[in-house]
């Protein structure tokens, strides 16, 4: 790889404008941009003669996507630049889970031999996959992307293996698993969300078999941060370059909108410097979603409030020093997804898929997502109601937090819910009979601002800023249902009706939602490359996992994350590495 910089060619005005006009409906295309906070991007107006640095393959992103892309672009003989905007490499994929979907596999068997309900784990089969994938993504999610997908996710699963990843157990993944029909109509508005019906007096719900393959760890590393740290190993292994504080500004194609794309532009953060990188065979984008940008968020999806942040963005907590370069803890991965390199993609003529499903994490602490302050003190069964700023009840508690969690959005945005902890918050309330009996335990978090405490209903609404009669109504009203067995106001089931909330003292919970996925994406076909807005293929472009909006429609299940990253970061490196160099 050449790394000696070069002088950029000077352009007359005349030809500043000649290739400027060329641009024109591009930068047109993403006037629907305007107004979200991304770092300026568009079309480069003027193609560089010269370049800084080239490689055959630039990736753009570390996290699943982008080193899987570099794994599998250095085995077939690339020269291989991966770019990552943070001081730390991993992105929203170090902070996840590291759960992988795959169906059929030896451990999924295994599984089968120990658990009570094998059926759950047997029989299973990529077809059966891919139906229940498109299912749950409401069938606005590309069939021909969810095929491959489907295909190769046990293959891409034994492939991460190999590379030293080990996951310890496959669980169904409950949300979705079968789920009683409400005791009555008031509570179906949160169970509709698929249409699909009730047999048996249970919602079957749209995946039928355990497939997430958990407890993942590599060296001294576990969950999330396990499966970066093997893909990274991995790519630097086969000669991989991997350098961080590289912000990608634009992508350079031929002509705009036309012809190859060429390479990118990246802002050096660390030296304050733009760099022109030029890519011999094919770049790949992996940069991941815009969930962290809230103002994109709101612009496709209206119902969200900008007062809330993304789940990557508070402090993963467990993150450990790898002592390499780049493999730094940092506290706040997921705030690279602000969705700059999505504007660049759309500036160069892409096609996008679905922008307007964020999936989200609901009914969380305000405190943190993640992290010593994330979690909510009591959040199950009968033991708490939720409560608005005027302390009046207003839904259903408990549920499929997940699978309703669109129902719940809708709810939210019409009933205008907020506190004093701003918009789209409320309140837990719970007594001391279900708050922990570990004094140390409840001061960490009064500490951590995750619960309040006062010795009456009337102190707890002036912590909580809500009308004390109100309050004090609901608590009461609320326990005539538990006497009663039956939530005649918001249709709680029954069996859930466990708790009254009468014994001193009392706690209040702030909670809200965290935008966690973006659902959409640019649009890519079956081969990992991206599509303009007539179909077809934009040459030399590839996208994969997050980027992406072509695999998961409206609705994703946990581990289908790391499949879609494996498996299209894989085929965009083999892909991009298999072409001839551009003259």
């Amino acid at each position: 790889m050449s790394k000696e910089k070069k002088k950029t060619s000077q352009v007359t005005r005349r030809e500043f404008i000649k290739v400027a006009a060329v641009g024109t409906a591009g930068m047109a295309a993403a006037g629907s941009l305007a107004g979200c906070s991304v770092p300026e991007a568009g079309v480069s107006a003027v193609q560089p003669m010269t370049w800084d640095e080239e490689a055959d393959v630039v990736i753009v992103g570390t996290g699943a996507a982008g080193l899987s892309a570099a794994v599998e672009a250095a085995d077939n003989g690339a020269s291989v630049l991966v770019l990552e905007k943070l001081p730390s490499i991993g992105g929203c994929s170090r902070a996840s889970g590291g759960n992988y979907g795959s169906a059929g596999d030896d451990l999924q068997l295994q599984m089968a031999e120990e658990a009570d309900n094998p059926e759950y784990f047997l029989d299973d089969s990529a077809e059966l996959y891919y139906q229940e994938k498109l299912k749950l993504g409401g069938y606005i999610n590309d069939p021909e992307v969810v095929r491959v997908w489907a295909d190769e996710a046990r293959d891409g699963y034994e492939w991460f293996r190999n590379l030293g990843m080990i996951h310890t157990t496959v669980r169904m993944y409950s949300s979705l698993g079968p789920v009683r029909q409400p005791d009555n109509p008031k509570a179906m508005y949160f169970f509709n969300v698929w249409n699909t019906p009730f047999e048996d007096g249970e919602w079957i719900g749209a995946f039928t078999k355990g497939r997430h393959h958990r407890g993942g760890t590599y060296e001294e590393f576990s969950s999330g941060e396990a499966g970066v740290m093997c893909l990274a190993d991995a790519a630097e292994e086969r000669g991989a370059e991997i350098r961080t504080e590289m912000q990608v500004t634009e992508i350079i194609r031929e002509n705009g909108l036309s012809g190859d794309v060429q390479g990118v532009k990246v802002r050096d953060l660390a030296n304050d410097a733009d760099l022109m990188i030029r890519a011999k065979k094919g770049v790949v984008l992996a940069a991941g979603g815009f969930a962290a940008n809230a103002e994109m968020c709101k612009k496709y999806d209206p119902r969200l409030t900008t007062d809330r942040v993304n789940s990557g963005s508070a402090a993963p907590g467990a993150l450990t020093d790898g002592g390499r370069p780049g493999r730094e803890a940092t506290d706040s991965p997921g705030r690279g997804t602000t969705g700059e390199v999505l504007v660049a993609a759309i500036d160069i003529g892409a096609d996008v898929h679905n922008l307007s499903h964020t999936q989200l994490r609901m009914a969380r602490s305000t405190a943190a997502y993640t992290g010593p302050k994330a979690g909510v003190p009591v959040d199950e069964g009968g033991e708490y109601i939720d409560v608005d700023g005027e302390g009046n009840r207003f839904w259903m508690e408990g549920g499929e937090l997940a699978t309703d969690r669109y129902a719940r959005l809708t709810h939210l945005h019409e009933k205008g819910i907020r506190t004093r902890m701003g918009n789209h918050t409320w309140w837990g309330i719970c007594d001391s009979q279900v708050m922990s009996d570990d004094p140390e335990e409840v001061q960490t978090y009064l500490d951590n601002e995750q619960a309040f405490v006062a010795d009456t209903l009337e102190e707890l609404a002036g912590i909580m800023e809500v009308p004390a009669e109100n309050l004090v109504a609901t608590v009461e009203r609320y326990n005539e249902l538990v006497d009663m067995g039956a939530d005649e106001d918001f249709g709680r089931l029954s069996e859930d009706l466990t708790h009254k909330i009468e014994q001193p003292p009392f706690y209040a919970m702030p909670k809200c939602y965290y935008r966690h996925h973006s659902m959409g994406g640019v649009r890519i076909n079956p081969n990992a490359e991206v599509v303009d807005r007539r179909g077809q293929v934009i040459p030399r472009l590839y996208a994969a996992g997050e980027q992406a909006g072509s695999t998961q429609g409206k609705e994703r299940n946990g581990g289908c994350g790391w499949t879609d990253c494996i498996v299209f970061g894989r085929i965009a490196g083999r892909n991009a590495a298999g072409l001839e160099s551009s003259a």
